[in-house]
């Protein structure tokens, strides 16, 4: 869109306003106005007043200390992008007075609001109902009222607002400088554009700037059109308690006793509590008072650079800077969502799918569709046959020992899924937890090290990872590695939600790995998972091999089992509780129509003794 418009040198200020806030911009956009763009800041009309009024209706739980604190981050994160001045943005963000209403939005309600502007109006959150939504309200009012264009609706479900501040507001200042400029220029016969008398307090709106409002309109719905999500796709079937459902099973295990094999946890046993109690005492010892401060919005210094290593690759090596410290994998991927995706967008996903990233996508109100995937992950050709109909924003894959089928995805469909995102403009987000927990052989290199030879595919992926299954969950220590064009997007978020992750465990982190523990240990690990995975494997052959369907894991901590008798597993998890064994029904990994005869076994935290005796159990009930 950016670039179909970049032409008039003349508003090119807000292009790049829109290259910093806006999702639709990406790193095309970026490159086709670079050499365009002028300067940012121009001066505004000081006889107006910019300040808006701030209207919040019943049924919106936003506070005004809320809606000051963010109008306040977002006009930061505006100026740190170079979008106006701060005093500029100040102005706009500092509200001119809050009105609060007892009554609910309504149409009728709107035709007698004030038609002061800007305005910013805090709704009750009707994002489910899609005939009168916020949105809804917003354009239908605007085309009635057009002194209202310049209005901002927020929902009460809108997620991150500061954020989402933050984009509306860059369309608000774009919209004032091109009338205050327009204003000022002749038109195509010479004459300056008239003032027309208006309501006090409203601005006015030349002919000129009614055409070049009505221009970009065009040409922005018309790249909507290009990129919008088919309308026959409907929000994934899935829901909270079916994400649940894996620490629900885990909770009744250790409640009632006996063996589980349902939580997706490491074995505590495994913790190296010597080597990081030593790197805990170290920060005590030599850094404590500074551990304790605020720090880096990215991270740890000298962590991001231990785990740039870490992720380096002959393909591609990875600078310190490219690196964001998250509160775990999870964060990541939750920031990635934000980021990238808006609700009713689409996310591909191969199935079956780890369940914490089906709870993200579908509390972000993202539509799901499944890509089709065989022993060797993904089938590019079902990628592509969907990609003939559908327009996705993400591809979420676990390429490496999948949660929670144990499934590699074969490194010439790595490469393939790359070369797509770049021919249809989508973004991969990889999640790589489990990648170092091989047993005979590595797995393919990381679709991070690959975009290193595929070109543009740096463009287009986004890489999360974490400690917790290497060393310990509890410290939740992750991170991500984005794009270089969305890197500062990916921080702004992130700061939005907790400033930074806790320094005290990055600097005991940062000493562990320096005294050589991490290295030490990861082979252990690696060895008692694949004895486990082993037993598992045998003992399953020994007395279920003519009942179920299963693979010998690679790596990992899961297998996947499928009943021939193609009975619900949660009625088998009924039966085989009453033997004392657990386990995790299949419906919870899937966005839409699940396979209900499927379900997961986790052997990593069952010394092998247990592993054969719970299958043993597990053969008692399993139909034939």
């Amino acid at each position: 869109m950016a670039s179909c418009l970049a032409r008039n040198r003349g508003q090119a200020w807000w292009l790049a306003a829109l290259v910093a806030a806006c999702p639709l911009a990406d790193a095309q956009d970026v490159r086709a106005i670079a050499s365009q763009t002028i300067t940012l800041s121009a001066p505004t009309d000081a006889t107006h007043d910019m300040r808006m009024s701030v209207h919040v209706f019943s049924g919106s739980r936003w506070a005004t200390s809320d809606i000051r604190a963010a109008l306040t981050t977002s006009a930061n994160l505006l100026a740190q992008c170079g979008v106006a001045s701060a005093a500029e943005l100040h102005e706009l963000t500092a509200p001119r007075r809050f009105h609060f209403y007892s009554t609910r939005v309504s149409r009728e309600f709107l035709r007698d609001l004030p038609s002061t502007k800007p305005a910013l109006f805090f709704v009750e959150d009707n994002l489910n109902r899609p005939a009168f939504d916020a949105e809804a309200i917003g354009r239908a009012n605007a085309a009635s009222r057009p002194e209202l264009t310049d209005t901002i609706w927020i929902a009460h479900g809108a997620r991150d607002l500061p954020i989402t501040l933050a984009h509306e507001l860059v369309h608000v200042l774009k919209r004032q400088r091109c009338a205050q400029r327009c204003a000022r220029q002749p038109d195509a016969r010479g004459n300056r554009a008239r003032q027309r008398p208006t309501e006090p307090g409203t601005v006015q709106r030349p002919a000129l700037a009614r055409r070049g409002q009505r221009a970009f309109d065009a040409a922005r719905a018309k790249t909507l059109k290009r990129r919008a999500v088919p309308a026959n796709l409907t929000p994934m079937d899935y829901s909270l308690e079916l994400g649940g459902l894996i620490y629900q099973v885990a909770s009744m295990a250790r409640l009632r006793g006996g063996i589980s094999f349902a939580g997706g946890y490491p074995d505590p046993e495994l913790f190296d509590t010597e080597g990081l109690a030593a790197a805990f005492n170290q920060v005590f010892d030599e850094s404590f008072r500074v551990a304790l401060q605020y720090g880096e919005r990215e991270g740890h210094p000298p962590l991001r650079a231990r785990l740039a290593a870490f992720c380096s690759g002959p393909g591609r090596a990875i600078a310190p800077e490219e690196v964001i410290i998250a509160n775990g994998g999870q964060q990541g991927i939750e920031t990635t969502v934000r980021v990238l995706t808006q609700p009713g967008d689409t996310v591909f996903m191969d199935s079956p799918v780890f369940p914490t990233a089906l709870q993200s996508f579908h509390l972000a109100g993202l539509k799901g569709v499944s890509v089709a995937k065989d022993a060797d992950g993904l089938i590019p050709e079902s990628l592509e046959e969907l990609l003939r109909t559908h327009r996705p924003k993400l591809i979420y894959l676990v390429p490496s020992f999948s949660n929670p089928d144990g499934s590699v995805l074969a490194l010439e469909r790595r490469l393939r899924v790359l070369e797509l995102a770049v021919e249809h403009r989508f973004h991969v987000l990889e999640d790589s937890p489990y990648s170092h927990l091989w047993f005979d052989a590595p797995p393919p290199p990381t679709m991070l090290e690959l975009s290193g030879g595929v070109p543009g595919a740096a463009d287009w992926l986004v890489h999360v990872s974490s400690l917790s299954k290497l060393v310990a969950p509890g410290l939740r220590v992750g991170w991500m590695i984005p794009p270089a064009n969305l890197r500062q997007r990916f921080v702004w978020t992130k700061l939005a939600t907790d400033i930074h992750s806790a320094l005290p465990t990055q600097h005991a982190i940062e000493n562990y790995w320096a005294a050589g523990r991490f290295q030490a240990h990861l082979p252990l690990i690696r060895a008692t998972y694949r004895l486990r995975a082993m037993a598992m494997h045998q003992a399953l052959s020994a007395h279920l091999s003519d009942r179920l369907e299963f693979a010998r894991p690679r790596g990992g901590m899961f297998m996947w089992c499928r009943m021939r008798a193609g009975i619900d597993a949660r009625e088998l998890l009924e039966a085989a509780a009453k033997e004392g064994v657990y386990f995790v029904p299949g419906v919870a990994f899937y966005p839409g129509q699940p396979d209900l005869a499927t379900f997961r076994l986790s052997f990593a935290t069952m010394p092998v003794e247990r592993i054969h005796e719970g299958i043993e159990r597990l053969a008692r009930v399993v139909p034939g």
